[in-house]
């Protein structure tokens, strides 16, 4: 029997031989290998703002309660596209909350507000002017959604339960972050509501989406991360 049918040459196993896993090349346009990967080019600042601010427009936001079984998950999407949009220099949206959406977000909202007052004269000089500011909006908030509320409007108490003992700049700043935290959490509950005989859904699922993006909006100035899918992953 001849011998290179006993003994193959080395260099015919070589040339058939399978790549190992996790050995791939890339090949050029050409057919050749090239070992320098291709970086995809960026994408510009203004196409991000324009996906972002379609994906959060009151268009998305009117139809969102055709989707009742992902209702939730869908104004979660709109308000990461919206934080997103402002702060590539959106102006922000303006929508007034239905009174019963009003009436269940009062109770977090007053303990947000009381959180930050015990904070204030513990936090940091640098960061009294950001929790001044804060606790405006969140009053101003208030008020506003009294109104809304009209005789639904819950009895505001006299203390609310704090996440922690505030007794040092930086036990300060969690307490307005926890705070934060609480009204993002919860901002989206009030979805559950049933569709009232005026249609009240619609505005009221535009307005609590721009009430989380003026939320995610405060809780950036506090240094706290922007996650995905608000209202549904931890704050």
């Amino acid at each position: 029997m001849p011998d290179h049918l006993i003994d193959p040459p080395a260099a015919a196993t070589s040339a058939t031989s399978p790549r190992p896993v996790g050995s791939l090349t890339p090949l050029t346009s050409t057919g050749t290998t090239s070992s320098t990967p291709t970086v995809p080019a960026p994408v510009p600042t203004d196409v991000i703002l324009g996906l972002a601010s379609v994906a959060s427009s009151s268009t998305v936001t009117d139809a969102i309660d055709t989707a009742s079984t992902y209702r939730l998950q869908l104004a979660s999407v709109a308000a990461h596209a919206g934080i997103l949009a402002v702060v590539l220099g959106a102006p922000q949206t303006v929508a007034r909350l239905p009174g019963a959406a009003a009436a269940r977000l009062l109770p977090p909202l007053r303990a947000a507000a009381y959180a930050v007052e015990v904070a204030i004269p513990r936090l940091p000089a640098s960061d009294r002017v950001a929790a001044v500011t804060l606790l405006a909006w969140l009053r101003a908030r208030e008020r506003v959604w009294v109104t809304a509320a009209g005789p639904s409007a819950p009895v505001a108490l006299l203390g609310y339960t704090l996440p922690g003992p505030v007794t040092s700049p930086e036990t300060a700043v969690t307490t307005v972050r926890a705070a934060l935290g609480a009204m993002i959490a919860d901002c989206f509950r009030s979805l559950d509501l049933p569709l009232g005989a005026t249609g009240e859904l619609t505005p009221m699922v535009t307005a609590l989406v721009a009430t989380q993006i003026d939320l995610l909006r405060h809780s950036l100035d506090w240094g706290m991360p922007l996650r995905a899918f608000p209202g549904l992953s931890a704050a």
